[in-house]
C-alpha cells in the first residue's frame, strides 16, 4: 500500500514584529553612571556577536558586572527602566 504524499504548506510570512524579535543590540553598562547605553543599530544574532567579540576582546574584557563596564546583547525590542535604586522602577 502506497502511502499519500503530504504536500509541505509554505509558512506564512513573518510579521515586521516577529522579524524584529529576531534582530539583537549590544549595549554597555556605564558602571560610573549606572546606565546602559546602545552601541549598536539593530543586527542579526551573528552580526551582534561579532561586535560584542570586537568590544570584549573575544570575551576576555568587559563582560561581567565585576568589569564596572561591561558588554550584553539583547533582542532588540528589550526595553531599559530607568531606577535610581531607591524605589520602584
Amino acid at each position: 500500500m502506497k502511502r499519500k504524499s503530504k504536500k509541505k504548506s509554505k509558512k506564512p510570512s513573518r510579521t515586521k514584529d516577529e522579524l524584529r524579535k529576531e534582530l539583537f543590540i549590544v549595549r554597555l553598562y556605564d558602571g560610573f553612571d549606572n546606565q546602559w547605553i546602545d552601541v549598536s543599530e539593530p543586527l542579526t544574532k551573528a552580526e551582534a556577536q561579532k561586535v560584542w567579540d570586537k568590544k570584549t576582546g573575544n570575551g576576555s574584557k568587559n563582560t561581567s558586572y565585576n568589569d564596572i563596564d561591561y558588554y550584553r546583547i539583547f533582542p532588540a525590542d528589550t526595553k531599559m527602566l530607568f531606577s535610581d535604586g531607591f524605589g520602584e522602577i
